[in-house]
């Protein structure tokens, strides 16, 4: 068998959860240790096949997983969609979700409707019951959010980015504790073909989307990969990769301490880097 493009969340009660795309790039594979990792029960498949909403998956890759230590697990993972007539609808974002530990999982459903375009998964949060994903319409340019919670068949999502396929890719998300509010980055190309590293916040746990900014302070050349994390005083941490130095790969970090109003002129962290 091959095995590859693989994830792994180690929720509040140390189980360890593991997944992989494997046999050969149509399966997707979970496994589980309920002792911090000394042992591993036998893997399984969790991808059904199974027909929903008149849609079904024959195939299922590059998968991430989530886990909130409530005994809800959930794997995300871009699956080819197939309608009733046997015709092929693009690639959607499948959920398969377990409420009992990663024990078992229920059949798989699409959390965006199938629209012909390919999607990939960003990132994957569990939290209190709930399940927050950042995707990317790969057809299109565009990052989306998506909720849904244990009880729950969800198909809302909400554009991340500002401007209409003007890849909001390589996106990051941090929760705030309040429950509601989001914060993402992305990379935009809107005015920028090279990239600019753009800030975005919603106040109604994803809805809507605004008080863009750019954090980048310099729109020549190249940057990506993006992340974001939350302190517990509430201050905004921002890293990514730029090659505004003579087109050097360089890491970048901007800091923001009133939750996205302002951000701090960007610095350079490998500047003195030694040499090896």
């Amino acid at each position: 068998a091959i095995n590859w493009s693989f994830d792994m969340s180690v929720d509040s009660s140390n189980t360890v959860h593991v997944v992989w795309w494997g046999n050969g790039g149509s399966d997707i594979f979970y496994a589980r240790s309920t002792d911090g990792g000394a042992s591993f029960g036998p893997p399984f498949v969790v991808r059904t096949g199974s027909a929903y909403s008149g849609y079904s998956s024959r195939s299922g890759s590059d998968p991430k997983v989530a886990a909130d230590g409530l005994g809800n697990v959930y794997i995300a993972y871009p699956g080819t969609a197939w309608d009733l007539s046997g015709t092929y609808r693009g690639n959607p974002i499948w959920i398969s979700r377990s409420t009992d530990g990663g024990a078992t999982f229920q059949p798989e459903f699409y959390a965006n409707s199938p629209d012909s375009n390919v999607y990939s998964v960003n990132q994957l949060i569990a939290r209190g019951g709930s399940l927050f994903m950042l995707e990317r319409d790969g057809t299109n340019g565009d990052a989306y959010f998506y909720r849904t919670t244990s009880t729950t068949f969800s198909h809302v999502i909400s554009r991340v980015n500002q401007v209409l396929h003007k890849d909001g890719y390589q996106a990051s998300l941090a929760l705030d504790p309040d429950g509601t509010t989001m914060h993402a980055v992305y990379v935009d190309m809107g005015v920028n073909p090279s990239g600019d590293i753009y800030y975005t916040q919603s106040r109604d746990g994803g809805l809507t989307w605004g008080r863009y900014q750019r954090v980048s302070d310099a729109s020549n050349n190249q940057r990506f990969s993006p992340t974001v994390s939350l302190d517990a005083s509430g201050g905004l941490h921002l890293l990514w990769v730029d090659f505004r130095s003579n087109q050097v790969n360089q890491i970048f970090y901007s800091y923001s301490a009133d939750k996205g109003a302002s951000f701090s002129a960007n610095t350079n962290l490998d500047a003195d880097q030694p040499s090896s």
